[in-house]
């Protein structure tokens, strides 16, 4: 049986690999079919007809400087302005 057993070990094992292999091909198959079809979907997206009330320069564009961009742009004085003036921090405000 000790003699056996490691014959047997080695046959279970190389159907698995053989398996693995197999595997491996059937999704190396695939990724080659469908290789690029996510970037040209990506490159042909338009938002303005997928996107409702899409618009390319939005007003809050002025507060953003870039990545390494310092401070807020303006966001916390006009948000600010808007809590004070506004009819949604007004009503805010008086619920309180």
């Amino acid at each position: 049986m000790k003699r056996i057993l490691p014959l047997i070990l080695a046959l279970v094992a190389g159907m698995a690999q053989a398996d693995s292999n197999s595997d491996y091909r059937a999704g190396s198959d695939f990724a080659h079919q469908i290789k690029g079809q996510g970037s040209s979907s990506i490159q042909g997206f338009k938002p303005q007809e997928s996107i409702p009330g899409y618009n390319a320069n939005p007003d809050e564009t002025k507060y953003y400087g870039g990545v390494t961009a310092g401070g807020d742009g303006g966001l916390k004085n006009d948000g600010t302005t808007e809590w004070a003036t506004g009819e949604t921090g007004k009503t805010i405000t008086e619920s309180f």
